[in-house]
């Protein structure tokens, strides 16, 4: 029991359409960048430079965002693990710092509303 003609379309279909769903330009989704801390959702700019987050979260971090992507330069926390995780650029990627109760993420779907 061989393939035929039809299977192996189906197949190279089926490869095809994957594919571009995984090698699309992230840029096809608009990307906002998102600060959680406490009950708030506060949305950053997501443009190149250099954001203080102590207004928003009352403890020194510091949070730099270059190229389309973000990473955690500084942090009050003890072992620096958000600042370790290093680099996010995808939709849903995140970065978090339990002790200090802050998370930030890049959201591509406006699912998680502004307060």
């Amino acid at each position: 029991m061989g393939f035929k003609l039809a299977d192996i379309f189906f197949i190279a279909a089926a490869v095809c359409v994957s594919l571009f769903f995984i090698l699309r330009p992230p840029g096809d989704k608009p990307k906002r960048l998102l600060l959680l801390t406490g009950d708030k959702r506060i949305t950053l700019p997501f443009t190149d430079g250099i954001i203080d987050l102590k207004k928003y979260t009352g403890r020194p971090m510091t949070l730099e965002v270059k190229d389309g992507g973000a990473r955690m330069t500084d942090s009050s926390c003890p072992d620096k693990v958000c600042i370790n995780s290093g680099r996010i650029d995808g939709c849903g990627h995140i970065i978090i710092c339990m002790p200090n109760g802050t998370a930030v993420m890049i959201d591509c779907t406006g699912a998680l509303d502004e307060n």
